[in-house]
């Protein structure tokens, strides 16, 4: 069934939209939200005696924040590993780097938890990591045709926590997995309920450390998410499918995802002027996670529009 409507379509064919949902990751907010992950982790089943992998860069590493989180873990108990090969923007081979590092510690299974813990290129390839980890095969398997083979993801794999360092992306709650093309000069995406993490750190003590440009620049990308997310199509533009499975990700803006806009658009722009002249304001990087997380859960539920 279509989503354009259609002049030649039946009648009974041009049902609007009537349902609209919302899902995302339990999300833990606050300065030291970072300290608690033992806890967070026992909360999605673990009991202490599992291995997993932080999926990160080496300027993360160079910064103390891999340290923090690791030290945290172990004294719970819980060992882990450290990919910092992360590049920003992460092609499709960077992220098969990452699955391959997991294949040869761990195996066809994979870990027992993950950690994405930086900006968005880094909780991209640990989402795309575990999901190609779960469900077998490699990257191109699940990337959108006509660049992959735009298989389904089936599994949603171990407890996946990400932790953001910036200000921005809304990779901490999104359903897709961006990844870049170089030799087409394109982005693509593996999208699925199943690459959406299981929980989000938002954790204001983790972004002091970005720099006063990747701050503003972070910072109008969220932005955009609430504007677009604002001023994008009605849920009920759409036509209703005949099968819920078929509905789409980003499926129009709602009273509820408007009221997020209003409310992101007011806290990014009251806080952005501060945390960019005092990256050390934690009240004011608070409010900038809370500002990002409000616009993601608007843009990215509604959708985006031209400028994304």
């Amino acid at each position: 069934m279509s989503y354009e409507r259609s002049v030649s379509a039946e009648p009974h064919e041009l049902s609007p939209e009537t349902v609209w949902e919302v899902q995302m990751p339990a999300v833990r907010v606050g300065a030291g939200a970072a300290d608690e992950l033992g806890y967070q982790l026992g909360q999605l089943g673990l009991d202490g005696d599992e291995r997993g992998l932080i999926v990160t860069d080496s300027d993360l590493v160079s910064l103390g924040h891999v340290d923090r989180v690791a030290d945290e873990l172990a004294a719970d108990g819980l060992d882990v590993d450290v990919y910092d090969g992360v590049e920003r923007e992460p092609s499709i081979e960077a992220v098969g780097e990452c699955i391959a590092f997991v294949r040869e510690e761990m195996g066809e299974d994979g870990y027992d938890f993950y950690l994405g813990l930086g900006g968005g290129s880094c909780m991209d390839t640990a989402k795309a990591t575990r999901a190609v980890i779960a469900n077998g095969g490699d990257v191109l398997d699940y990337v959108a045709a006509p660049t992959g083979a735009g298989e389904d993801l089936t599994e949603s794999g171990p407890p996946l926590i990400l932790l953001p360092t910036t200000a921005g992306t809304g990779s901490e709650i999104s359903p897709v997995a961006i990844l870049s093309v170089p030799e087409k000069d394109i982005k693509e995406g593996i999208s699925s309920p199943h690459v959406r993490a299981d929980a989000a750190v938002l954790d204001p003590t983790l972004t002091t450390t970005l720099p006063p440009d990747l701050t503003a620049k972070t910072a109008m990308d969220a932005l955009g998410h609430a504007i677009e997310g604002y001023t994008t199509h009605r849920y009920d533009d759409l036509l209703r499918p005949e099968d819920p499975a078929d509905r789409p990700v980003y499926a129009g803006r709602t009273g509820f995802t408007e009221m997020f806009s209003e409310k992101a658009i007011d806290l990014l722009s009251s806080n952005v002027r501060r945390v960019v002249n005092n990256g050390d304001d934690v009240e004011a990087r608070g409010a900038m996670l809370k500002g990002a997380l409000f616009g993601a859960i608007a843009g990215l539920t509604a959708g985006a529009s031209l400028a994304h």
